[in-house]
């Protein structure tokens, strides 16, 4: 796991550690789990739409500003797509972690577990009457998307995912409404790409969605970034779209296709189209 350690911005600041930077810009250094120290450009923050790769060189993932991407000068071969930038505010490269939230390029699946789909999948919640404790229980959309917590809803709920013993390793994930039944959550832990393991994946809460479908731009920006990599759009305009947010008992809250402007309650049995996020430190290429 990456381990941010600070930015610099000054010449003098890294001139000691790496004489062959490019001094025009600060700098953030950070080290991964084999103890290196690694220097990167820090000098804009990602913004929704600039595009995750995964360079086979340094075998790191970085992002690269959208309107500088384009597949001559960074090849898939070398630099493989695997998200779109898709919520900025709290990760600035600046920020305490230094880590950007960015949505995968494919849709979560059942039968594809491990790679998923790169057509919209639908795929039920969870256990349709079981009120998960450690989970808020949002009672209003007001509150509901200010919940920025799709990380750890997600590892709450996998905590109850026993249903099927072996759904970490098996070809397909199944569902039923009974207990132990989280299937969606079961395929987000499963979905991996290029430079991304198991375990980095989750879906996202109500707010992170949030961000998006109340800000046409930002949505527009991640279309873009999404198109730039040959995949499909994310849109919401009469698309169901389910979180990991928890409103009661037996509801969740999502976007309703007969309601492309509001958050509502969505019975956890109901199947909704997921694009998984992830949050990493990376720097700029």
């Amino acid at each position: 796991m990456a381990k941010y350690i600070g930015t610099y911005s000054s010449s003098g600041d890294v001139q000691t550690a790496l004489d062959n930077l490019e001094l025009s810009r600060p700098f953030i250094a950070y080290t991964t789990d084999n103890d290196k120290v690694y220097y990167g450009p820090a000098a804009e923050k990602a913004e929704v739409g600039d595009i995750v790769v995964y360079s086979v060189s340094d075998d790191l993932l970085h992002y690269i500003k959208q309107a500088d991407y384009n597949t001559t000068s960074y090849p898939s071969a070398s630099y493989v797509p695997v998200g779109v930038v898709a919520y900025p505010e709290a990760d600035s490269i600046f920020g305490p972690t230094g880590e950007i939230t960015f949505m995968g390029m494919n849709w979560l699946s059942n039968t594809s577990p491990d790679s998923g789909q790169p057509t919209e999948q639908s795929i039920a919640w969870g256990h349709g009457s079981f009120n998960i404790p450690e989970l808020t229980n949002y009672s209003d959309s007001g509150t509901a998307i200010t919940d920025m917590n799709g990380k750890a809803n997600t590892e709450i709920v996998l905590n109850y995912a026993t249903a099927q013993t072996d759904w970490r390793t098996a070809s397909a994930i199944t569902w039923a409404n009974a207990a132990g039944e989280y299937p969606l959550f079961e395929c987000a832990w499963r979905y991996h790409t290029s430079g991304t393991s198991q375990g980095d994946w989750y879906v996202p809460a109500c707010g992170q969605l949030y961000y998006l479908s109340a800000n046409l731009d930002e949505l527009a920006k991640l279309n873009a970034g999404f198109t730039a990599i040959g995949a499909g759009l994310f849109e919401f305009q009469r698309k169901d779209r389910g979180t990991s947010t928890e409103s009661s008992l037996t509801m969740i809250w999502g976007m309703q296709n007969w309601d492309p402007s509001g958050w509502v309650p969505k019975p956890k049995t109901a199947s909704s189209p997921t694009r998984p996020y992830s949050s990493k430190l990376m720097t700029r290429i």
